[in-house]
């Protein structure tokens, strides 16, 4: 559904409704309800996700394991402990959060 929206400079256009950007919010009676910008971390989570869509399927796998290493070193540095150490603990915090099961509670205690 699209909605026309005036800018506060003035200007008109049509948007997808429930982005904000830099576009005034309108409520349900049509009125504005107050002047709102993204924030500065909307706008830096909008590019990134830009950039990622921009990478072919093989970039991506490349990014996701280098982000995958360096969270592992991060936890290593932090915590003291080894690679491997460092690396069971973010895959029993993985595993930890999804649906319990008799076989997964059974590896992890």
């Amino acid at each position: 559904m699209k909605r026309r929206h005036r800018h506060p400079t003035g200007a008109t256009a049509v948007r997808p409704c429930g982005l904000r950007s830099g576009w005034p919010e309108f409520g349900r009676s049509g009125s504005i309800d107050r002047m709102r910008r993204a924030s500065v971390a909307d706008e830096l989570r909008i590019e990134h996700r830009r950039d990622v869509a921009s990478l072919s399927p093989s970039e991506r796998v490349l990014l996701a394991l280098k982000l995958g290493r360096e969270s592992v070193e991060l936890l290593r540095a932090r915590s003291g402990l080894s690679m491997e150490h460092a690396r069971r603990a973010l895959e029993r915090r993985r595993q930890s959060r999804r649906r319990p099961s008799a076989c997964l509670e059974a590896l992890l205690a």
